[in-house]
This record gives structure tokens, C-alpha cells and sequence, in this order.
């Protein structure tokens, strides 16, 4: 089958993707919206809050716009493009150089990072493991950081960064359910364990998305050279089936920071396996043409966060089976 033929980008869009500042400004644009987009509404409150979401979403494109443009343009025009970027948000955040660092690093160098594995064999699974280690190095590294100059541990000083939410809560209720009071300050509790890991897994899911996104844009317009892999091919390899295993183990036995540490480590790489899980039950459903199975399947993962449990199960046992191989060769695919 001829493959179809490539879009051919717009001329303005072509412009700014390909040259140095205009793409710099365009970064420092989507990443600042979040902060000064939604306030220059108040007045209207629909229209602040449509404003807000379009700004949130802006902002978390922007991993996106420099994936894209290092497939584009490979990893020495995007990084330059990266540190005007970092420059132009540290002036615009107030001569703050630590928020232009955090633009160069999490929003410029690792989409770049993982655009770069994209072009590679291998790529689809390479790019999600070195996301996912690069993420959740910069949570923990951050919050170890906070702990250090708080002295206080890890765990302590998340509970702390929560304490304003929780506290507001726990004064409405002045003192007059016992039973409920308990109730929240063991949510409190649980939520400062599941916090790191959380977040670590949410900005995965969006970062590399992102990447995913951008490789998709690039073969639309015909300058994507690199690992073809549709999604429901992927395996993350063994190295990410024993970190989880390991996280696990330490998140049982370890203590202190360790065990911190490795309960945000096992939640990520929860996440990770389950997706991997996902894509083994999606693609036997679509050999078996139930696509009405595969909606199910995922309106049940949307309503019922527990069922998500026997799909880690799953990717973690395809790591060493690899059961869509045998699902190919029994379809003749």
C-alpha cells in the first residue's frame, strides 16, 4: 500500500518552528500563560475559567513544542532554542533564574531527551523509561531540597506543604465529629505517602504524551525519521520490571527517606506497568474484534481505580511472556 502522501506545514508555522527566537518567544509564551492568562479575566468569571483551562492547557503543551521541533531540527538547534526560552521566562517571572533553570531542564532537556530516543530503535519504550527516570529524579531531588533547608524528612515536609488544605478542612469541622476528624487526618496521611509518586506519574503521562504527540505531528507533515512502533506495542524491558519489584520491597521493608523514596518509585512504576497491561488486553480484543470489550475496559479503568491492579499484574508477567507475540502469530499478523 503507497503511504499517503505528507501534509506540507503553513508557511507561519514553518517560520517560527525553524528559526531560533521566534520559537524561543513562542515557548516562553505557552509556558507563562498559566500565570498571567487566567487573572486578566476576573471579572468575567466563565470566561476567566475557559481562559484558564486554555492556558493550563498551553502550558503543559510545551514539553511538546520541543519535542517537536528536535525531531525537526535535532537535539543542537532545540537546545539552543531551550536555554533562550529558560533566559526569556526568568526575566518574565521577575529576574527569577530558578524558574528559567526549571523551564531548561524539566520543559526544554528532557522532551529533548526523549525526542532523541524516538529517532533510535527501540525508541517508544526507551523514551517512556528515561521520561519517567528523569521525572522522577527532579521530584524527589526537589523535595529532598525542601526537606534538607525545612529540616525535616521527606514525608514531614510533604505532609507540611499539604497542612494549609488539610487544616482549612479540619477547622470547619470544629471539633465536633470525632469520627470524622480521624477519617481526615488519616487521608492527610495517606496523601503525603502518595504525593511524590503521584506527581512523578502525572507529569510522566503528560510529558510523554507530549513526545508521542509531537512524533505523531512529525510524520503528519513527513520530517519524522526514527521508531514507528505504534503505542500498543509497548514493553518497557525488565530493568522497569525489577525497579518496580524493588520499589516494592523497599516500600514494605524500608524506613525513613528509603521508604519514601521507594513508595513514589513503585506508584510510578505501577502506572508504567499498567499502561503496558492495558496494551496487551487492548490488542487481544482487537484481534478478537470486540471493540465495544475494548470501551468497557476502559470506562471500568476510568470509574474504578482498583481495577487497574490486575493490569500492572498483567504487563509485569508480559515483561518475561510477551503475550502479544503469540496473539500475532495466532491472528497471522
Amino acid at each position: 500500500m503507497t503511504p499517503a502522501p505528507a501534509l506540507r506545514m503553513p508557511a507561519a508555522v514553518e517560520y517560527v518552528l525553524t528559526r531560533r527566537v521566534p520559537c524561543a518567544l513562542l515557548a516562553v509564551v505557552m509556558f507563562s500563560t498559566a500565570w498571567w492568562l487566567p487573572g486578566s479575566l476576573q471579572h468575567m468569571r466563565l470566561l476567566a475559567w475557559m481562559f484558564a483551562m486554555a492556558a493550563i492547557g498551553m502550558h503543559l503543551l510545551t514539553p511538546g513544542l520541543f519535542a517537536l521541533i528536535t525531531l525537526g531540527g535535532g537535539s543542537g538547534f532545540a537546545l539552543q532554542v531551550a536555554v533562550l526560552s529558560a533566559i526569556g521566562v526568568g526575566l518574565a517571572a521577575g529576574m527569577q533564574p530558578l524558574v528559567g533553570l526549571l523551564m531548561l531542564l524539566l520543559y526544554g532537556v528532557m522532551p529533548i531527551a526523549a525526542a532523541m530516543s524516538l529517532r533510535r530503535p527501540g525508541g517508544l519504550a526507551r523514551s517512556g523509561q528515561n521520561l519517567a527516570i528523569g521525572l522522577l529524579l527532579a521530584v524527589m531531588v526537589g523535595l529532598l531540597a525542601g526537606a534538607g533547608a525545612a529540616h525535616m524528612d521527606m514525608r514531614g515536609y510533604v505532609d507540611h506543604l499539604l497542612s494549609p488544605m488539610f487544616d482549612s478542612a479540619a477547622s470547619q469541622l470544629h471539633g465536633q465529629d470525632a469520627e470524622a476528624a480521624a477519617a481526615l487526618a488519616q487521608f492527610r496521611r495517606t496523601a503525603a505517602w502518595l504525593l511524590p509518586g503521584s506527581l512523578a506519574l502525572g507529569l510522566w503521562l503528560i510529558w510523554w504524551g507530549n513526545a508521542l504527540l509531537a512524533r505523531s505531528l512529525a510524520r503528519r507533515y513527513g520530517f519524522f525519521r526514527g521508531e514507528q512502533a505504534p503505542l500498543l506495542s509497548i514493553r518497557f524491558g525488565r530493568a522497569t520490571a525489577y525497579a518496580f519489584i524493588a520499589a516494592v520491597a523497599g516500600a514494605n521493608l524500608g524506613g525513613g527517606d528509603v521508604q519514601f523514596v521507594a513508595v513514589g518509585t513503585a506508584i510510578l512504576g505501577a502506572g508504567m506497568l499498567g499502561m503496558q497491561g492495558v496494551a496487551v488486553a487492548h490488542t487481544w480484543l482487537k484481534i478478537r474484534q470486540q471493540p465495544w470489550m475494548i470501551v468497557l475496559m476502559y470506562m471500568l479503568l476510568t470509574m474504578w481505580s482498583v481495577l487497574a491492579i490486575p493490569f500492572v499484574l498483567l504487563g509485569l508477567m508480559d515483561t518475561w511472556f510477551d503475550y502479544r507475540r503469540h496473539m500475532r502469530s495466532a491472528d497471522g499478523g
